[in-house]
C-alpha cells in the first residue's frame, strides 16, 4: 500500500480548526478531509456551540458557514474575534453573490470558499492561512522581543551610573537620564526648556559653541574633556564630558549624545594633593637649605676648635697630667667625629637636592676604584674581595661610587674579630629591565628586628668606641638607590653575615 502523501506542513498540523456548520453531514465531510491530513478539528453546529467551544479551546482557524440555520455566520465572526482576537476565519457560502463574500471580508474574514468545497482548494486556503498565522506569531514574538529590548534599553538608560543626554543640533536638550538630572540638579522637564549654553559657565560658552561647530562640520568625530557645568543652584560641578553626533544612514547628523561623569570630588582631591605636594616640596627644600647652611656654617668654627686644640696640646702638652691629657684626647676625638658627621650630612644633602647626572657607567670599574680607596682598610683587616660579574648601566657615576664605598666599607668594618672579612659581589639580570646586585659578607650580621632601622639617618646599632662611624652610610645608600629608581633589600641574621641586594634599572626612563 503506497504511503499517504502529506499536503500540510508538520508545523501547520499543530494548529486547531473549528468547523461551524448546521449541516452535520457537510461538517462531517470537512472533518474527514482535514483529519485525513492529520489536522486537529472541533465541530460546532450552531452559534451557541461555536461560542462555547471557542471559550473552552484555543482555536487558530475557523471554517464558518455564512448561514447557520436562523443565525448569521457573518454576525458570529466578530463575536469569535472578541473571545480570541487572533483567530483566522474562512467563510463558506452555498448561496449569495460576490457582495456577500465582500461583506464577510469587510467584517474581518480572512477568505471565503463556495459550496460544494473543492478539497484541493480547501487545503490550499488552509495552508495560506496557516502561513499567515505563522507570520503573525513570528511578528508577535519579534514585537515582544523588541518591546523587551526597548524596556531593557530604557531601564539601562535611566539607571546608568553616568549621566546620558541627547542634545539637538541647535544645542537644546531633548532627553536625559536620572543620573544626568542628579548631576546637573534640574528636573527633566526643566532641563528640556533650556539649552546647553544655559548650564555652561560664561568663560566656557565660546569653547562649547566651537565644539558643536566642529562636530557638525565633521572635522572631529567626538570631543572628550573635563569642564564645568552650572547646576540649577548656580554652583559649578566638574564633569568629564564626551559628546558625539548621532547620524542617519545617509550620514546626516540627527542629534548629539552626551555622557557625563561627576568628577568634582576627584578634582578636589587632586587639588588637595597638589597643594600637599607643593607644601611638602617647599618643606623639603627648606630642610635641605637649612641642612646645607647649618652644615657649612658649622664647619668653620669646628675647624677652629680642632686647630686651636691641636696648638694648645703642642704648647702645653708636656705640662698636662694624665687626666688632662685624657680630656684633650676626648676633645680631639669628638671634634673629628663631629667633622665626619657634618661631611656625611652635607653628602646626604647633596644627593637629596642635586639631580643625578646620568650616563653609561661600568659598575666593575666603579668597584675597582672603590677598592683602591679602601686599600688601607683591606690590608689592615686582611679582607678578601671576590668580584664575579657587574653590569654596565645608566647612572650617576659619583653616586655609584658613594653607594659601593659605603656598602663595602660597612662589610669591612663589621667583620668578625676571629676571621678575616670575605666579601662576594655578583649580579644577575631580571626580565623587567633591572639588574640585581648582591653584596654578601661573613661579618657579625644583625638581628632581623634591627634591619628596618639601619637606613635611617644617624641610626647606629653599636657604640662609636666599638665601631666608629656616623650612622649616615646606609642612609646615603638608600637615597642613592631611590634617586636611581631602584630599591635595596637587606637579609641578615646575628653572627651569620649580611646580604645587601640592590636593584637598579639598566636604563633610566
Amino acid at each position: 500500500m503506497p504511503e499517504k502523501q502529506n499536503t500540510a506542513d508538520e508545523t501547520q498540523r499543530n494548529y486547531k480548526i473549528l468547523i461551524i456548520d448546521d449541516d452535520q453531514d457537510f461538517a462531517a465531510s470537512l472533518k474527514l478531509i482535514l483529519e485525513n491530513e492529520d489536522y486537529q478539528t472541533v465541530l460546532a453546529h450552531s452559534e451557541e456551540e461555536a461560542l462555547e467551544s471557542i471559550t473552552k479551546n484555543t482555536v487558530d482557524l475557523a471554517l464558518i458557514d455564512i448561514r447557520l440555520g436562523q443565525d448569521n455566520g457573518i454576525e458570529l465572526l466578530p463575536k469569535l474575534k472578541k473571545i480570541q482576537p487572533n483567530i483566522l476565519c474562512v467563510m463558506i457560502t452555498g448561496f449569495g453573490s460576490v457582495e456577500t463574500a465582500v461583506e464577510a471580508l469587510n467584517s474581518g474574514a480572512y477568505d471565503y470558499l463556495r459550496k460544494p468545497v473543492n478539497p484541493g482548494e480547501l487545503l490550499a486556503t488552509l495552508r495560506r492561512g496557516f502561513e499567515k498565522i505563522g507570520l503573525l506569531k513570528e511578528k508577535q514574538v519579534m514585537e515582544g522581543t523588541l518591546s523587551e529590548i526597548e524596556q531593557q534599553i530604557k531601564a539601562s538608560f535611566n539607571q546608568a551610573a553616568i549621566g546620558i543626554a541627547h542634545l539637538s543640533l541647535k544645542g537644546m536638550w531633548l532627553t536625559c537620564n536620572n543620573k544626568f538630572c542628579q548631576i546637573i540638579g534640574y528636573e527633566q522637564d526643566e532641563l528640556l526648556k533650556i539649552s546647553m549654553i544655559d548650564i555652561t559657565p560664561p568663560e566656557e560658552s565660546q569653547n562649547t559653541r566651537n565644539m558643536i561647530d566642529e562636530l557638525l562640520t565633521g572635522n572631529v568625530q567626538y570631543f572628550s574633556r573635563e569642564t564645568q557645568f552650572l547646576r540649577k543652584d548656580g554652583l559649578p560641578v566638574w564633569v568629564n564630558v564626551t559628546i558625539s553626533p548621532v547620524s542617519s544612514p545617509s550620514g546626516d547628523p540627527l542629534y548629539f549624545i552626551l555622557f557625563i561623569e561627576d568628577i568634582t570630588k576627584r578634582r578636589e582631591i587632586e587639588e588637595m594633593l597638589q597643594n600637599l605636594v607643593k607644601d611638602l616640596a617647599e618643606a623639603n627644600q627648606n630642610l635641605e637649605d637649612f641642612t646645607r647652611t647649618a652644615s657649612h656654617d658649622l664647619q668653620e668654627p669646628l675647624r677652629k676648635i680642632i686647630s686651636f686644640a691641636d696648638r694648645l696640646r703642642n704648647s702645653i702638652g708636656e705640662k698636662l697630667d694624665e687626666r688632662e691629657k685624657e680630656y684633650f684626647h676626648r676633645l680631639e676625638n669628638s671634634s673629628v667625629r663631629m667633622q665626619k658627621l657634618i661631611e656625611d650630612l652635607l653628602r646626604y644633602s647633596r644627593i637629596s637636592s642635586l639631580a643625578p647626572e646620568m650616563g653609561p657607567v661600568d659598575l666593575k670599574d666603579v668597584v675597582q676604584e672603590v677598592l683602591l680607596d679602601l686599600e688601607v682598610s683591606i690590608e689592615r683587616t686582611k679582607g678578601i674581595i671576590d668580584i664575579k660579574h657587574l653590569p654596565k648601566i645608566e647612572a650617576d657615576k659619583t653616586q655609584m661610587r658613594q653607594l659601593f664605598q659605603n656598602l663595602i666599607s660597612n662589610a669591612l668594618k663589621f667583620h668578625n674579630k676571629t676571621e678575616a672579612p670575605k666579601i662576594e659581589i655578583d649580579s644577575m639580570y631580571n626580565d623587567n629591565g633591572y639588574w640585581k646586585i648582591m653584596i654578601r659578607d661573613n661579618g657579625i650580621g644583625m638581628k632581623e628586628e634591627h634591619i628596618k632601622r639601619i637606613f635611617k639617618p644617624f641610626e647606629r646599632l653599636h657604640g662609636s668606641s666599638e665601631f666608629p662611624g656616623t650612622g649616615m652610610g646606609l642612609a646615603i645608600c638608600l637615597k642613592v638607590v631611590t634617586r636611581h629608581h631602584g630599591k635595596i633589600v637587606v637579609k641578615s641574621s646575628l653572627g651569620k653575615g649580611t646580604l645587601y641586594i640592590v636593584e637598579l634599572p639598566e636604563k633610566q626612563n
